[in-house]
């Protein structure tokens, strides 16, 4: 099985977006994003730290 990339809060927030994401609110270092057909994420964003997969 193919190793998932690291990416950072940002990169990560960037591709939700693409997948129809819509930015929501800031929470202390956490990113809330809420698609339109009511699905909710939420992002870690430590400045530059990686996000790893979670397995």
């Amino acid at each position: 099985m193919a190793k998932l990339p690291r990416l950072t809060g940002k990169e990560l927030g960037r591709i939700i977006e693409k997948a129809g994401f819509v930015f929501s609110h800031q929470t202390g270092s956490h990113l809330v994003y809420n698609h339109p057909d009511g699905r909710r994420t939420t992002i870690p964003h430590h400045s530059g730290q990686e996000i790893g997969p979670v397995c």
